[in-house]
This record gives structure tokens, sequence and C-alpha cells, in this order.
């Protein structure tokens, strides 16, 4: 049965009459366009040639040698460079309000559009791009999260002050949570949608910031764009290319294994001779020459924090059946300022291949269990918005919001 099919029968006390109050998705890492302006004559560390105004730096048009070059000239700055994009030396960057191609709005939009369905109206479906390279306290100090608040806020006036669904996938349920603190937004949202929410977080972010592991860490259609062109195929590998766009990336160190996703204190990775366990991240990201990241880690809550969200009808979507690593073993020690060799995963335990179920389940304690949507077989961290399970759950979530008054 498709999930269409599905959705109909869930959904079929609904009139064509029901209120549509706007949905406000914030999707994942990557998942948001970053437009640049750089400034050389501000950035005394010289760290690139020419100055950008308004240019697309995330995501580079693949083949395009243009914005691959950009990319490149920011992402892969070279060896004692500063590396401007994420360290923002001289460089302003800012999130386009909404990206057509976002890897969650377009099952969503099958979903909600869909005349045997919700028949929802395109205009009330909003992605609120944020720049996913930050933690959320590096947000609240910015401003981003004041900013997130005003748009969700303007959002809501357009549609004559309806109250708003709130959808995050992955990430984007980091800075949902972040903005449910507020009980200005408590009050403004109708229900908040988590699908696959690293609450607690994932050991495989620790692949990307050693050693530009793609595998878990980015959208699996876009990896499979992601070919260097010519000539930069000849000097550059993806890996290579991934492990410096995450240097000093704060939002990786945010989703490094935390306290109440890894309880215990287990050892998440083995380097050579040396093994580091949850409280002794602070330590690896020295090893590996980012030490800054370790106030990162700040932005990571404890378990007593997650409670129901007042006023706030919460629903978890995630896999919980497929094989997920909590540990990376290296056959040597990490060697700082370089590249590292690709680790080897271990450790395996039920979750979504990306984010162990310990993590995962940090949801559950947001809300009711009936509101829980674990999902077994074949479901993992990206299927979960493409399947028929998934959407089905997803489904069942919205209806229940639609059906409160």
């Amino acid at each position: 049965m498709s999930y269409l099919v599905i959705l109909a029968v869930l959904l079929a006390s609904a009139s064509q009459a029901l209120a549509q109050p706007p949905i406000i998705i914030l999707p994942g890492l990557l998942d948001s366009q970053l437009i640049v302006t750089y400034n050389k004559s501000a950035d005394s560390s010289a760290a690139c040639n020419n100055n950008f105004n308004n240019t697309v730096m995330w995501v580079p048009s693949i083949g395009n040698a243009t914005e691959i070059g950009n990319f490149l000239t920011t992402f892969a700055a070279g060896p004692g460079k500063q590396k401007i994009f994420t360290s923002n030396i001289g460089v302003t960057v800012r999130p386009a309000l909404s990206i057509s191609q976002s890897y969650v709005l377009k099952p969503l939009q099958r979903l909600l559009l869909a005349k045997t369905g919700l028949n929802y109206s395109a205009s009330r479906i909003k992605v609120l791009a944020y720049d996913w390279r930050l933690d959320i306290n590096s947000m609240t100090r910015g401003g981003q999260l004041a900013q997130l608040r005003g748009r969700i806020q303007t959002i809501s006036r357009q549609f004559k002050n309806e109250s708003v669904i709130l959808v995050g996938y992955s990430q984007g349920n980091l800075v949902a949570r972040a903005l449910l603190r507020d009980t200005k937004m408590q009050a403004l949202v109708k229900g908040y949608i988590a699908i696959a929410p690293p609450f607690g977080g994932s050991a495989r972010v620790m692949g990307a910031l050693s050693s530009g592991a793609l595998e878990g860490n980015i959208m699996p259609d876009l990896e499979a764009k992601l070919q260097i062109p010519p000539p930069y195929n000849q000097i550059i590998s993806r890996e290579y290319l991934m492990y410096n766009a995450a240097q000093e990336l704060a939002s990786l160190a945010m989703q490094a294994p935390s306290p109440a996703g890894f309880p215990g204190d287990p050892v998440v990775a083995v380097a050579g001779p040396k093994s580091y366990k949850v409280s002794q991240l602070g330590q690896l990201f020295s090893d590996i020459g980012q030490p800054m990241l370790a106030e990162a880690l700040k932005s990571q809550v404890d378990a007593s924090d997650f409670v129901p969200i007042p006023g706030v009808p919460t629903y978890c979507i995630y896999g919980g059946a497929q094989p997920t690593p909590t540990q990376l073993t290296y056959k040597a020690a990490f060697a700082a300022d370089k590249i590292n060799e690709l680790p080897v995963t271990a450790g395996f335990v039920d979750g979504d291949s990306v984010v162990p179920l310990s993590s995962l389940s940090l949801c559950d304690k947001l809300t009711d269990k009936d509101n829980v949507y674990k999902l077994m077989g074949k479901i993992n961290h990206f299927t979960v918005l493409n399947e028929t399970a998934g959407l089905a759950a997803i489904a069942k979530a919205f209806g229940k919001i639609l059906e409160k008054k």
C-alpha cells in the first residue's frame, strides 16, 4: 500500500475545510543554502586572494568550475591558512530563507500536498534555513536563535496569528528544541514533530572531524553528486574536502556522543594505543588539532533536561532496528592538523544507522508513548523521510496535531 493511500485512510475524517496551520521545517546539517560575502582587507590572515559578494558557497553547483573553485578556496584553504568559512574572519555568512531542493522538504511536500491526503497549500509550508555550521550556544550569542524566533512570529502574523507546526529533521531538532525553551515560542507552536533527532549525539561525527568520513555525515543523494570536477580532482579527494569542511565545525562537535545519549561513560574512540571515553572528548578534539571544539560540548543537554515541553504536543519518529556504531577505531594515534586515516566502525547497537537508540530515545521523554513511532525494518536516518513506514508515521503525527482544537 502506498503512503498516499495510507495518508488518505488516516485523514479520511478531515474535511477540505480543515484549518491548515503553517508548517515550519528545520532541516539538518548541510541542508540550508549559505551565501558568503568576504572582504579580504578585513582578513589579516590573507586566506583568500579574492573578494566575494553574495556568493553561493553551499550548495555549490556540481560541475560549475567557478562555484567549485570558490567552495574549495574557503573549505580547503590549505596548510597553515585560516579556514575562513568556519572562523568568519572577514566573512559574513547568511543562510537563505528557503532552499527549493532541501533534502527534507521534497518528501514532506509530496506528503502534504497530496490530494488524497491533507491537500495542503504550498504557501503554508516553509523551510526555516539556519547556519548549520554553528552549535546552539554560538547561535544564541550571535543572535541567530532570536532571528529564527522572529521569523516564526512573522510567519504566524502572515497567517492571521495562527499557531504553527514545527518539524525538525536530524540536527534541525537541536535548533527546534532550543527555540522551544522560549515561552513565547511554546505559545505559538501547535505541535512539534521530531524526525531522527540526534539528541544524545552520534559516534559517526568524530569520523568527519578527524578524517573527512562521508558515511553517515552527509545525505546519500548529495554524497553521490559530490564528485570533484577537473582539474581539482587531481589534487583533492572527497574525504579531504570533507575533512577541511569539518575543521572547527562546532555543529558536528555538538553532536558528538554526550553523557545523556551514551550513559555509563563508554569508550567511543580508539586511536592506536589511546582510548577516549565520552568524558574525554575534549582531549580527542585537542589531539586532532581542534581544541576549540571542546566549547561546543557545552551545547549538549543533560538527560534531566529532557522533559515535556509545556503546551506543545510532541511526536518522535525514528528508525530503531539498524546496526549503529557507538565506537570508531583508528590504527594509529591521532595526528594534529592533519587528515587521519578513515576509522573502522565498531560497537554496533540498535539505532537508525547513524544515531543509536539510547540517543534517539531521549525524545521519548518529551511526550507520551502513544506519540513515539520507533520504526523497525530497514528504516534508517535518511530513509525515514522516504520509506512508506516513515511517511505513514509522519502522516499520523500531522493528523493528531490537526485534530486538536
